[in-house]
């Protein structure tokens, strides 16, 4: 019963918070050309001038459930906004949603279909989602619209890669939160390495800028120094255990996957 008002609870909150959202009442979707508006599209004007496609995806967020959705072939729908001159010139697509979150992805690891911005669910439900990562102690319901980002094959099997809420796509020459955390030394052992693939993997989406309260990797590593491992795996693990208004979901990494990372950060790097 207290789970059943708690998850009513969170959807009314979600429900206001979502309308306050810019354009996401109207379901528009901004596209910019690294930072310049091209353009600002209606879903249902996408939708009747791009063709859609039903997949069913095994949902991380949802603990790999098979969900089916409706959707925009990336590619697809980027060839009917940009013209081949702008997709030549930038291999990169930003992701902006509306709680700011945003997420840099290579165009080609998308294409062929294999990734869809998916506007609807296929089997006539409500566009939302029960959101088990972002705190598993308490599940909640999560709308997704006005988009979804979906991968067919599951090939990007970690929740930073499903971003949902997406109001904005910008196509950008360089991923440059890449560029924002510092590479290994050439001298750096096999796990410091590692735990940059690791960090920039499942970290960088959100501390690569470090915007509002979101630390960046060198104010994480300031963090990690100032309380130690124990704490930095714990936090991991599940922040809301330490913080329960933490926002950040709780990352599944192994105990040597997240030493990786603390020896990445603990390196000379910094």
């Amino acid at each position: 019963m207290r789970w059943f008002v708690a998850a009513l609870l969170a959807m009314v909150i979600a429900a206001l918070c979502y309308l306050n959202f810019p354009g996401a009442s109207r379901g528009l979707v901004s596209f910019y050309r690294q930072g310049s508006l091209v353009s600002q599209r209606r879903i249902a004007e996408l939708s009747a001038t791009t063709p859609s496609q039903i997949v069913v995806v095994q949902d991380p967020h949802e603990q790999a459930r098979k969900i089916s959705y409706e959707g925009f072939a990336v590619d697809e729908l980027l060839a009917r906004i940009f013209d081949k001159t702008d997709l030549g010139q930038f291999p990169f697509v930003t992701l902006i949603c509306s709680d700011g979150y945003r997420v840099v992805v290579e165009r080609a690891s998308m294409g062929g279909g294999e990734a869809l911005l998916a506007f609807k669910r296929a089997d006539q439900r409500e566009f939302s989602i029960i959101n088990h990562l972002a705190n598993p102690q308490a599940p909640h319901l999560q709308q997704l619209a006005p988009l979804y980002l979906i991968w067919r094959q599951g090939a990007a099997s970690t929740a930073q890669l499903w971003p949902y809420q997406i109001i904005s796509l910008d196509l950008v020459e360089h991923n440059e939160e890449s560029a924002s955390i510092p590479h290994p030394t050439f001298a750096a052992t096999g796990e410091v390495k590692q735990g940059y693939e690791l960090f920039r993997r499942n970290c960088l989406g959100c501390h690569g800028g470090g915007e509002g309260e979101v630390p960046t990797v060198r104010q994480l590593a300031a963090r990690l120094h100032e309380k130690g491992f124990v704490w930095f795996q714990s936090w991991v693990q599940d922040p809301q255990a330490s913080k329960p208004e933490a926002k950040m979901p709780a990352i599944k990494l192994s105990i040597a996957d997240i030493n990786a990372i603390i020896r990445y950060l603990k390196s000379s790097s910094f």
